[in-house]
């Protein structure tokens, strides 16, 4: 008998991944718990080995997709007889049409499923889409209780997908701090860290929604003004496009695309400023993160999440909101991209600003420890065992 299965695509990847990671190692040693997977894919770590329904889909294709919902379903209601689990929890699309779809019919286990992106931004004019969007509004409300990342998705489920209200709860992922506070202290040996020259960095996939070119553009007419540099950690669809804007702004000297790293916090311990230039998010992990490092933030005031992290600019600065349309080198600055490169210079050139929100923004990190998050999902479980 296994009390908790916790249904996801892969253990790899972004935040939502993370969850039943640190789920598997953190939870009350009282709570048998087991990992199940759609794919095989595996990099975070675990308590016991996952279990994995080998469902190598194209999530392109809609018969692909259309024949691993099937196959899913038939594969964890087994899953779910076998263990006799009490709650089964799932974290992504697909790992919740096939946690509702699995206990349907015949009722075995508690549903909790979980919203880790706003779903408006996550779908796009497919077909593929466009049935996921019909499943969401009439599958979601049949699970006991739904999860949303952060206020602003709790909003978006109610207000777009006509979800009930009193079935959403809203937890943070969990980030291990201390962890963080740790592998942040590992040695930079690249040599753009290497000298006191200002260093602004950003954290991110390499995508439309991230919009860093808005970012590369601010920075061009930071660098007019002062010495610094920018780094741009991630990787994505968006990388060649980028390289041709850094190209023809002639800053490939100043602006370095570091690609995706294991341990991004040490390139943030070394840096000067984090700068999130986000068309839209659910809540936007690289800013505790950031935090978590010491390094003050600047975000754009984009629908959800900075501004319930750093709230009234207490713990950070919010700018506002960019446009989701590519600027190229001949377009003249927007009002927002000149608003957000004033305050880089501003905040740069204030050393009270700078070590006021260091501090701050590492105290409000811990509100989002694992030890915290935890402590509210065995509430959740321990509701049934």
């Amino acid at each position: 008998m296994t009390d908790i299965l916790m249904l996801i695509t892969t253990l790899t990847g972004g935040g939502a991944e993370r969850v039943p990671s640190e789920l598997s190692i953190s939870l009350d040693k009282r709570i048998s718990r087991r990992i199940i997977l759609l794919k095989n894919q595996i990099s975070y770590p675990y308590d016991q080995k996952p279990i994995s329904m080998n469902l190598n889909y194209t999530k392109s294709s809609f018969f692909s997709v259309l024949y691993a919902l099937t196959t899913g379903i038939l594969k964890y209601r087994k899953i779910v007889k076998t263990h006799n689990a009490k709650v089964s929890i799932s974290f992504l699309v697909m790992d919740n049409f096939i946690n509702i779809l699995s206990n349907l019919f015949k009722k075995r286990t508690k549903v909790i499923i979980s919203v880790h992106a706003t779903l408006s931004n996550k779908f796009k004019d497919t077909i593929i889409d466009k049935i996921a969007i019909i499943f969401v509004k009439k599958l979601y409300n049949r699970a006991d209780l739904i999860i949303a990342v952060s206020e602003g998705v709790k909003e978006e489920l109610i207000s777009m997908f006509h979800l009930d209200s009193q079935k959403i709860k809203v937890v943070y992922n969990p980030l291990n701090i201390s962890q963080i506070k740790f592998l942040k202290e590992e040695t930079v040996d690249d040599l753009f860290f290497s000298d006191s020259v200002p260093t602004i960095i950003t954290m991110g996939r390499l995508n439309e929604v991230k919009g860093q070119w808005h970012l590369i553009r601010a920075f061009s007419k930071v660098k007019s003004k002062q010495k610094c540099r920018l780094c741009i950690l991630g990787e994505g669809p968006m990388r060649p496009r980028l390289e041709k804007l850094i190209s023809d702004l002639n800053l490939k000297d100043d602006i370095l695309l570091l690609g995706w790293k294991t341990n991004p916090y040490k390139y943030i311990n070394h840096s000067s400023l984090f700068v999130l230039t986000s068309i839209s998010e659910a809540l936007p992990y690289s800013i505790i993160e950031a935090m978590a490092c010491g390094c003050p933030v600047i975000s754009t005031d984009c629908k959800y999440g900075p501004s319930e992290i750093i709230g009234d600019n207490k713990y950070g600065i919010l700018v506002p909101p960019m446009d989701s349309k590519f600027c190229e080198v001949a377009d003249p600055l927007t009002i927002e991209e000149n608003i957000l490169a004033e305050n880089i210079i501003q905040i740069l050139n204030d050393e009270n600003n700078m070590n006021k929100y260091s501090e701050l923004g590492l105290k409000r990190s811990m509100n989002f420890d694992t030890s915290k998050v935890i402590d509210i999902y065995e509430q959740i479980f321990f509701e049934d065992m």
